[in-house]
């Protein structure tokens, strides 16, 4: 499709092996009903795709190749949808847009690289289906459903990722990402969910390249996923209210299913999910997993564990006693208003050296931590023996299931302190302003505080790194005001 012109396809187009669609710069591209696959005679092979070109170095929508897609099909592609040339450097920044579509069967079914411009959206997807099933023909293992680098802005509604296949040779992912910041949201007025179904790994996602992309999960179905997300140094994400049917079986006890599994992340917002174990997944099953936070104040809140080997899983250091050791640990991880059922861990705190570890208050004496813990012979708290911190817990006195009473490994350095202060659990998102809760305005705070400690202490000698964070500051603080006004 040439530049300035228009195609609209609202039948079913084959495609022979290695043929491509091309939506050049400044072109449209409209399937409406369509259906774009591979032709009857290439059954088992793959065509390449639709690419949707653009300029990189542009930041007018009106520059780029421009795709949309409604009530459309894309199946049997070796890649579905790309946003660049595949054989021309800075061609990224084609412009997608899919409702009501579906992608099936491709070995990845969308590629997004790195397009500097956010605004505006350089992605939507409303009510889509990204599945495969058992007439995936290729002997090649799927590749992640969708793969984003080096973007922001991205929105799913109420879409579905689904690996439904029987037997499969190798397990699939859903999203993988890395240095990208994506929305993934219900849709609709009866809020249809996202759902992610049968994955190796549902949304992964890793941005040590730039932390101030960030992801954020809301009201998300998981499924029969060994890990439903998986975010390794991701600042600032949200999830919230999603619910988790952890595990799936793979036939052994060496495999470990993780609910959600965060790795050098901080400033998250992880609060009214629920977690139970699926009835055939792997005895291990896990609801959160956080392994180094730091020193922040994060914090696990108002979610729901059940039926799981362990609830709440922190590895590492989780606290301020590396990073600060005048705080005593007082900074760090905290757990606050959980609810446990059936367990066989609520709590477990894995510490080697002795500054690992987690907050060592949780609550407060004005305030209860107003965890629940589970009934009968589950442990509440697992306390690591070679830990450096103390640690206090306060418990409403007037509440029984509110006391932890079962705490192994090192007993002796937990100490459970009634208080007479209830602590009411009510939703953070009742204090929600734009796309930031009032928690993660602080957490924003700290951040801020934290990018103004690097930047004083580089010499003069290091002025690129000093002019970059001082950009990366000032389109924080920005972000931070916005969003407040909001």
């Amino acid at each position: 499709v040439e530049p300035g012109a228009e195609l609209v396809i609202k039948s079913t187009v084959r495609f022979s092996k290695d043929s491509k669609v091309i939506v050049k710069q400044g072109a449209i591209l409209a399937v409406l009903g369509g259906t774009l696959t591979n032709s009857f005679g290439c059954k088992d092979e793959f065509w390449s795709g639709v690419e949707v070109w653009g300029d990189q170095n542009n930041p007018q929508a009106s520059a780029q190749g421009r795709l949309v897609l409604g009530n459309a099909t894309i199946k049997n592609a070796r890649k579905g949808v790309i946003n660049y040339n595949s054989n021309q450097p800075n061609t990224n920044g084609g412009r997608i847009t899919a409702t009501n579509s579906t992608f099936e069967n491709n070995q990845k079914s969308l590629e997004i690289h790195q397009y500097d411009y956010s605004s505006p959206r350089r992605g939507v997807f409303y009510n889509c289906d990204f599945l495969l099933n058992d007439d995936y023909f290729s002997a090649d293992a799927p590749d992640a459903m969708v793969s984003f680098s080096g973007v922001d802005r991205y929105l799913f509604r109420g879409c579905t990722f689904a690996d439904n296949r029987t037997s499969p040779s190798a397990l699939s992912k859903g999203i993988v990402s890395a240095d990208a910041g994506y929305e993934i949201l219900p849709f609709g007025s009866n809020n249809k969910p996202s759902s992610f179904t049968g994955f190796d790994v549902a949304i992964q996602a890793n941005n040590t390249g730039n932390p101030f992309y960030t992801v954020d999960i809301e009201e998300a179905h998981f499924e029969n996923n060994n890990k439903g997300i998986a975010l390794e140094s991701v600042d600032g994400a949200r999830i919230v209210e999603n619910s988790f049917v952890v595990g799936k079986p793979s036939g052994g006890w060496s495999i470990m299913d993780f609910g959600v599994a965060l790795n050098t992340s901080s400033y998250f917002t992880v609060e009214g999910n629920t977690f139970t174990k699926a009835a055939a997944a792997d005895p291990w099953t896990v609801g959160v997993f956080i392994q180094n936070s730091g020193g922040n104040s994060n914090e696990v809140y108002n979610n729901e564990f059940s039926d799981l080997f362990v609830g709440n899983w922190a590895k590492g250091q989780n606290n301020s006693l590396a990073t600060n050791p005048l705080y005593n640990c007082w900074d760090g991880l905290k757990y606050t208003c959980n609810r446990n059922t059936n367990n066989q861990y609520d709590f477990m705190i894995n510490a080697i050296n002795p500054n690992e570890g987690v907050s060592k208050t949780q609550g407060s004496i004005n305030l209860a931590a107003g965890n629940i813990f589970s009934a009968g012979p589950a442990v509440h708290f697992s306390i690591p023996a070679g830990s450096g911190c103390n640690y206090e817990y306060f418990y409403n006195a007037q509440a029984l299931n509110e006391k932890p009473t079962n705490i192994v490994g090192n007993p002796g350095a937990f100490q459970a302190t009634p208080v007479n202060f209830a602590n009411p659990c009510a939703s953070a998102k009742s204090f929600q302003k734009g796309n930031l809760t009032m928690k993660n305005l602080v957490s924003q705070y700290n951040k801020i505080q934290s990018l103004q400690k690097k930047i004083e202490s580089l010499s003069s000698r290091e002025s690129g790194q000093r002019a970059t964070l001082i950009a990366e500051l000032q389109q924080s603080m920005w972000q931070a005001g916005s969003e407040y006004k909001t």
